[in-house]
This record gives structure tokens, sequence and C-alpha cells, in this order.
């Protein structure tokens, strides 16, 4: 039975990766090249064809000239990346990436981080309650959902968990928290620390997230059965 689980459970994970492969008209995704490519343009929101090749050359994605044209005629053909028709003032064609190009992105790991907020905190004229470790933007359904990351790789003091929640109460710029622990020992210590917290704050093993990203289970205090991120973020 065990062995029937196993290779079904293969099974599954072959055919979505065969779907990711062949998912938009026959295109073979190339996590080496196209990956950082839409990384690129996301990271930009609009950049030109020329200022395209040179991050990637720079970047040392890319070599050729042709061999870049080619990757990015296939991107557009699949839907990954758009055209910028009425954007005047560029030698060359703009593009962006689209929401399909964005997901693409997020199936391998790539999310959006809009800005480390301890850098934001320092221009912002309503800054957050808390020097983040990122804020973090991503597509969830038709719409994006913005989150806050922690990483706790050790415990600290009461005092300095004392500091935290004060500061989470206060939040008004960010409506979730996402706390990833290094361990189980950890994450149980947050959830008890942070229990009555009335900001939206959510716990998860780093390591899980790492592969399951917004499928992930996490747990809030007042659901310790636990339910996937993403729907935590809807």
């Amino acid at each position: 039975m065990g062995g029937m689980m196993q290779r079904s459970a293969s099974s599954k994970n072959e055919f979505e990766n065969l779907l990711m492969r062949y998912a938009k008209n026959g295109l073979a995704v190339q996590v080496g090249r196209d990956v950082p490519l839409l990384r690129q343009v996301r990271n930009a929101k609009f950049i030109s064809h020329d200022q395209l090749f040179d991050l990637m050359r720079f970047g040392g994605w890319e070599r050729s000239r042709d061999s870049f044209n080619w990757r990015l005629r296939r991107l557009v053909k699949a839907g990954y990346l758009g055209v910028c028709e009425d954007f005047f003032g560029a030698d060359s064609a703009v593009y962006r990436i689209t929401r399909d190009g964005i997901h693409l992105l997020e199936h391998h790991g790539e999310f959006s981080t809009v800005l480390q907020s301890k850098s934001f905190n320092t221009i912002s004229r309503a800054p957050y309650q808390k020097d983040y470790d990122a804020i973090v933007e991503v597509w969830v359904g038709g719409n994006t959902a913005r989150f806050a990351l922690e990483y706790e790789r050790t415990l600290k003091s009461a005092r300095h968990y004392e500091r935290i929640r004060d500061a989470l109460d206060r939040e008004r710029q960010i409506t979730c928290i996402l706390y990833l622990s290094s361990g189980i020992e950890v994450l149980v210590h947050l959830l008890h620390e942070f229990q009555s917290v009335a900001t939206n704050v959510a716990f998860a093993n780093a390591k899980e997230f790492g592969q399951s990203l917004l499928e992930t289970r996490v747990l809030t205090p007042g659901n310790l059965a636990g339910m996937p991120f993403r729907e935590l973020l809807q």
C-alpha cells in the first residue's frame, strides 16, 4: 500500500512538472535563462529591449543577441511578457511582465520583494512599526496581496518579544505578518508569545515554506489546526 501511495505521489509530481514544462503554446521553461529574464522585467516594471539585453549579459545569463531575441519572442508569445505599445521615448521595444509571468516566477519561488522595510521606514512619512526582514507582494487569485516576512532562527528574551508585541499591535500598514521558524521548538514558542496580538500573525517552518510557498500550512493563534497560507491572504 505504501509503495503504491509513493508511486502515485511521484506520478502526480511528474505530471505537474510536465504541465509546467509545456504549460502554454508548447513552451519548455528553461529555469536557468527564462526565470532570470522574467525576474529582471518584474523588478524593472518597464524595460526596453536593449536595456534588458545589457542586464542579462552583465549578469552572465546571456551572451548571444540572437539567443536573447529568440527567448524574448518565446516568452511574449506564451503570454509571460507583454509589449507596451504606447511607450514613447525608447529606442527599442519596451516590455512588462504579465500576470502569467508573475505566476510562473512564484511557482519557482521568485516572490516580489517590494522593499526592505528598514529602507522604507527611513524615507516614509507613515513607516511600519517594525523593521521587518522583507515586505513581499504576491498574486492571490486575481488580486495582489502584501505581507511582512520575518525569520526567527533562535529564541529571544521575554523583553524582546514584549517590544515586538507592542509594535505589532500598533501596526496599520501591513495586515498580515508571516513568521518563519528554524524548527518546531521555535515555532511553538512564537505561537505562545504572540497569541494576544491583534494583527494577523501566522507561523510556519522555513523549510516547509521553501518547498510549498503559498500552499504552506500555517498556524495562527486562532487556528492551531492550520490552513494554507494562500487562504489566509485572501
